[in-house]
């Protein structure tokens, strides 16, 4: 990055359109973009084998995808501190079809817990929002009727 496009106290955030991804409308329980930042896999439930009953859960690491071409891409960009320069990401997979009735009801927010200059909680005070408390993967939805 350039020195001088994101002086020293300002948050940068990214936005990110999903609307031609083909399969933006089946996310998993956590979106893909919070998958693509915090290098977040599969989850896993651990099963009791007499009761059969679930004892417990937690989301798998997963710190890179291989590409068709086999090229490792890194999914914990959050995760590292060479990206403090960003403050969050902010994404969304509407488009100019396919778009809720309430602008901003499906963008998701994920902040970085290494930022330099951290966004507060509730900056965008609508969709979902996403961050790390220590270890812990941490939501929360906001209401829809923001904008009503």
């Amino acid at each position: 990055m350039e020195p001088g496009y994101i002086r020293p106290g300002q948050s940068s955030v990214i936005a990110i359109s999903g609307a031609m991804l083909p399969y933006r409308f089946s996310e998993a329980l956590v979106p893909r973009i919070v998958r693509a930042v915090f290098g977040i896999g599969d989850l896993a439930l651990e099963l009791d084998r007499a009761t059969t009953k679930c004892v417990g859960r937690h989301l798998g690491y997963k710190d890179e995808v291989k590409k068709l071409s086999k090229k490792a891409v890194k999914t914990d960009t959050f995760l590292r501190d060479e990206c403090s320069h960003i403050s969050a990401v902010i994404y969304s997979s509407s488009c100019w079809v396919h778009h809720p009735i309430t602008p901003g009801a499906v963008f998701v927010t994920v902040h970085n817990p290494h930022a330099t200059t951290p966004l507060p909680h509730g900056w965008v005070p609508f969709g979902d929002e996403y961050w790390l408390d220590g270890c812990q993967l941490r939501h929360t939805r906001h209401p829809v009727n923001f904008w009503q």
